[in-house]
């Protein structure tokens, strides 16, 4: 029968004829109907969608129903957590980097990434340290993010810096954290 989709048993795998429908109904002769049956046999268009959950606020009363989040993310067809960056903030957020870590030594097979870290609030070489060990000791699964921040997010005067400049000092962070992974000896 005709159908508009049809969902396989894989996680997030759906194969689908959703123009079956429609070129059934532009065959003209019988001929012709049977080549779209036998074409559409052969056709199957496959779209792996893969989740990801992102972790905006805290909104966890405890570390035990964070983790108890981290472990059915794990156990479930969730690819991969996010985990907002806000160091200064009126509603509670986990650091990031922290989070990553912690992350990393809860799961196995979950990914997981920062969004975004804003590069040009850090110091290069501890994020490039830090980042470093996080996705050593996951294996691989970090998923690292980084952006140049919003020019009025509350950050900038928590830290005592300028929005100003953020582009060229982000670029200036990423180049430095590039060398300092590829290369056996760094100056800047």
């Amino acid at each position: 029968g005709t159908r508009s989709r049809s969902f396989d048993k894989g996680p997030g795998i759906c194969r689908g004829l959703f123009f079956e429908a429609a070129a059934r109904r532009s065959v003209r002769s019988e001929a012709t109907a049977s080549r779209v049956d036998r074409l559409l046999a052969e056709l199957q268009f496959v779209i792996n969608a893969k989740i990801g959950l992102g972790v905006a606020t805290n909104p966890f009363s405890s570390a035990r129903g964070f983790f108890r989040f981290v472990d059915l993310c794990e156990e479930s067809d969730v690819d991969s957590l996010w985990q907002t960056d806000r160091l200064n903030s009126k509603v509670p957020f986990l650091e990031a980097m922290s989070t990553m870590a912690a992350v990393a030594g809860a799961t196995e097979r979950l990914k997981f990434g920062m969004n975004a870290v804003v590069v040009s609030l850090r110091d290069p070489l501890l994020l490039a340290k830090q980042c470093a060990t996080i996705d050593y000791l996951s294996a691989g699964r970090l998923l690292p993010v980084f952006g140049v921040g919003g020019d009025s997010a509350p950050e900038w005067a928590a830290t005592g810096r300028s929005s100003r400049d953020r582009g060229r000092r982000a670029d200036e962070a990423l180049e430095i954290m590039q060398r300092l992974w590829a290369e056996e000896s760094v100056s800047f």
